[in-house]
């Protein structure tokens, strides 16, 4: 019944927005999928296809997450996040690096971790867990590929299979440790203004929200883990070509407060 009402709760809150939105919403056995396969501007939710990437091959021993890393002017990026405001002797782990690029979506720490991890290996991963939708084909803030017509593209039904993922491992087989690493970088994270906008956060486990976060001009994306009262629901809210982000922003902490109100039931 709670999911019926939650699907009514959603389009009403959905259908004055001017713009396109992709909804994809997992609860236990039911779902809510509204557009769940259309592609749109990936924003900063590629970064979550990163950070399985780079988990990924941690696991393999492929790449250490300890290992320090240097970080040049050149590669120092504008933006969201603070690397490129902090000193250049500063030597992060890679470890360090994902937590940044997760919890304040720091663009310079984004592109180092590629430079470490390969777009192509992103994009096999992506293959692999039948992202059919997204793509990662430049850097962020690489303003020279975008010109080129070289962009990064996701989907509400892949940010829910990364989700997934990084809930469960089942497809990839992430170990318990660092699917537990991956759900606490995405639980701080610190752009609250959507999910969890509109939600009386009683401690931090109170609800548990686990959510990244998207946003440009036109763009406003929302993907997370919700945990409350012994319930868990993944929800991915992709919205594009709006015409007001204010808008989008809203109708997303609309939605995420109908979440938890058809979780307290």
């Amino acid at each position: 019944m709670e999911i019926q009402q939650l699907k009514k709760d959603v389009k009403e809150i959905l259908e004055p927005l001017d713009g396109k939105c992709g909804l994809a919403l997992e609860w236990e056995n039911r779902e809510i999928f509204i557009q769940p396969h259309e592609q749109c501007p990936a924003a900063s939710l590629i970064k979550i296809p990163i950070l399985l990437e780079a988990f990924r091959q941690a696991e393999k021993n492929h790449i250490d997450l300890g290992k320090k890393v240097n970080i040049s002017e050149e590669e120092r990026v504008g933006g969201a996040g603070v690397l490129h405001q902090l000193s250049s002797e500063l030597n992060p782990t890679l470890r360090d690096l994902l937590a940044l690029m997760i919890i304040v979506s720091d663009n310079t720490a984004t592109n180092r971790v590629i430079e470490e991890l390969g777009i192509d290996s992103v994009n096999r991963l992506c293959a692999q867990l039948g992202l059919n939708q997204t793509t990662l084909q430049r850097k962020l803030f690489d303003f020279e590929a975008a010109e080129r017509g070289c962009e990064n593209y996701t989907s509400a039904h892949d940010m829910l299979d990364c989700l997934r993922e990084i809930a469960t491992g089942k497809q990839m087989g992430f170990s318990q440790q660092s699917r537990n690493e991956m759900i606490q970088m995405l639980g701080g994270q610190q752009f609250t203004n959507k999910i969890p906008a509109g939600i009386i956060q009683y401690d931090e486990r109170d609800p548990f929200i686990a959510h990244k976060t998207g946003e440009v001009n036109g763009v406003e994306h929302d993907v997370g883990i919700i945990r409350y009262r012994g319930k868990e629901i993944l929800l991915a809210v992709v919205m594009y070509d709006l015409t007001n982000n204010a808008d989008g922003r809203e109708a997303i902490s609309e939605i995420g407060k109908s979440v938890i109100r058809a979780m307290g039931k």
